[in-house]
């Protein structure tokens, strides 16, 4: 299991507001499709049937088909309460489809309106693909070089995993496309700390 350990203490300012609180929580086994407090969002499939779907206990964000992109989108845990740090554990499968897969995905913390919206693998963006610059942290798990290799090294920018703060990126590391890929759900656990530091495995 691979461990990053990312610092960004000036950049956490902008994530801190209203008053202090303890954190709230949301769990889910996934094991009730009629479950409230989330939002899915997404489309539909070649077949006409909509995704994002909890079936068979799990959730689906997407399916191994071509263009489609969901997300699921907690209610607001902590209503006007400064948050100073999160975790969040949770069992992922990405796979399933062709051997160069694309493109991965994200998990995001933070302001940005997200009614009725799906992100990929960069997090929120605006129209031309450009990450939001609201207030929030974004964990990327990223399986396609969407970029031309960098002739000097003969690497792009992923497959990589990346955090980006405010939209600006402060982590970035290369990995192996097949530690992103799994045919099995595995643990994904991503821990922001009060002194700044966040820790993903």
């Amino acid at each position: 299991m691979q461990h990053i350990r990312l610092s960004y203490c000036s950049a956490l300012g902008a994530l801190l507001f209203g008053t202090s609180a303890l954190a709230g929580s949301f769990t889910s086994d996934f094991s009730n499709p009629a479950q409230t407090g989330f939002t899915l969002n997404g489309g539909s499939r070649p077949s006409g049937d909509p995704y994002p779907v909890i079936a068979n206990g799990y959730l689906a964000l997407t399916f191994a088909e071509l263009s489609e992109q969901g997300a699921i989108v907690l209610d607001d845990l902590d209503p006007g309460k400064t948050v100073g740090s999160f975790k969040a554990s949770l069992k992922t499968r990405i796979g399933g489809g062709t051997s160069t897969p694309a493109d991965g995905m994200s998990f995001y913390f933070g302001t940005a309106p997200l009614d009725g919206v799906s992100f990929g693998e960069e997090g929120p963006s605006d129209a031309n693909g450009t990450p939001l610059s609201d207030p929030g942290v974004t964990v990327c798990l990223d399986t396609y070089d969407n970029v031309d290799a960098d002739p000097a090294n003969g690497v792009g920018e992923a497959p990589a995993i990346d955090v980006r703060v405010n939209g600006v990126l402060v982590g970035h590391t290369m990995v192996d496309v097949f530690f992103l890929l799994s045919d099995n759900f595995v643990p994904l656990n991503i821990e922001l700390t009060t002194n700044g530091t966040m820790n993903v495995d």
